[in-house]
This record gives C-alpha cells, sequence and structure tokens, in this order.
C-alpha cells in the first residue's frame, strides 16, 4: 500500500517557505494516498500575530488535501502542525494518530531586508509567555 507523504508543501514548493506578505497563500499535502483524514492548524507564530488570527483565514480542502491561508502584511512567522491519519497504519482504539504522520513546518514573511522574524515554539524559545521572543524580533525587524 502506498503511504501518505506527511509532509505539506507551498505553492508547489517545499516547505519551510517564505511567502509574500498581504498574500492568499496556497499549500497541499505532498501526497495523500492512503490518507483518511487529514487536520492542519497554525500552532505558533511571531510576537505581533496570533495563531487565532492566522486560522481564521485558514480554508481546508479536506478532499483534495489542500488549503489557504491569508498571510500577514508585516514579517511575519507562522508555525504549522499538519496530521494525517490513516486507518490502516497505526491509530489506536481512540483514533489518535500515528505520531510519525505528524509534522510541523514554519512559513515566513520576510523583512524588507530578506531577514526571517522567529515564533513561538521554535526549539530554542524557552518560554512562550516569559521567552525572549519580542525582543529578539524587535532587533530583527529594525536591522530590517
Amino acid at each position: 500500500m502506498t503511504t501518505p507523504n506527511p509532509t505539506c508543501t507551498i505553492g508547489g514548493g517545499a516547505t519551510p517557505a517564505d511567502v509574500a506578505a498581504s498574500s492568499t497563500i496556497n499549500g497541499a499535502l505532498a501526497s495523500s494516498a492512503g490518507a483518511n483524514f487529514w487536520a492542519i492548524t497554525c500552532i505558533g507564530t511571531d510576537d505581533n500575530n496570533t495563531a487565532a488570527a492566522i486560522n481564521a483565514t485558514l480554508t481546508v480542502n479536506q478532499g483534495a488535501k489542500t488549503f489557504s491561508f491569508t498571510s500577514p502584511a508585516a514579517p511575519a512567522a507562522m508555525i504549522f502542525q499538519s496530521i494525517v491519519g490513516i486507518a490502516s497504519l497505526g491509530t489506536d482504539v481512540n483514533k489518535t494518530p500515528n505520531p510519525a504522520f505528524t509534522t510541523t513546518f514554519k512559513v515566513n514573511v520576510k523583512t524588507a531586508g530578506g531577514r526571517r522574524v522567529v515564533a513561538i515554539g521554535e526549539t530554542f524559545e524557552q518560554d512562550a509567555v516569559h521567552g525572549w521572543l519580542s525582543e529578539l524580533n524587535a532587533v530583527i525587524r529594525a536591522v530590517g
């Protein structure tokens, strides 16, 4: 049996991705073969955005395994989570997906100088509430 590729693509390219500001961004599950369900959501952002605001613009087509969202106007970092469920390959009695089919990826709107800001939840962030995110991103934005 062919299994799905749990990664996603943005505009046909690999993730992580750099995208244009204030644009409709289209993406897809890399391969939906064998997937009986799929979920995608924004789970973290930089200090100037919220996952809820990104998710408010997120549209998912379950049949085609595609998604779209509107990117923020200013430099931004967004972390998305993709969960693929495969009935024959590892769901438990509670229908919990096999963690091998859960992935995360980052999408960026770069600064004018081509730099990327940091999102809450990236591996070096010590604390999503009291971490160094806003101080770090302020320096990145100031440099441009």
